[in-house]
């Protein structure tokens, strides 16, 4: 599972992905979540936890993981990773993952 969610970071974004990738079975309410910390200013990434239930549907696991990954590369960036961001929106459309 890290494997891939590694090759799709590399492919999708052209970054390797630095932080830990974890499976969370007590996500219900949604298929996973970049848990972050606020340092001053700044955002920092702390790890993606992915429901199990995407494992065995890759076009879920793919937008899952895709839909993570662009708050992950967003946030590095410094830029506005929140869904109702312009840069995110964008990345939806071309990734085509569902904002929520």
């Amino acid at each position: 599972m890290k494997i891939r969610v590694r090759e799709l970071s590399l492919k999708s974004f052209g970054r390797f992905l630095d932080i830990p990738v974890i499976l969370n079975k007590r996500l219900k309410r949604s298929l996973g979540r970049l848990v972050y910390r606020k340092r001053g200013g700044n955002f920092e990434p702390l790890r993606i936890e992915l429901s199990p239930v995407i494992l065995d549907n890759e076009e879920l696991f793919n937008k899952t993981v895709l839909h993570e990954l662009s708050h992950w590369f967003l946030m590095i960036e410094g830029k506005n990773f929140r869904h109702n961001s312009s840069d995110f929106k964008r990345l939806s459309k071309e990734f085509d993952f569902p904002v929520r």
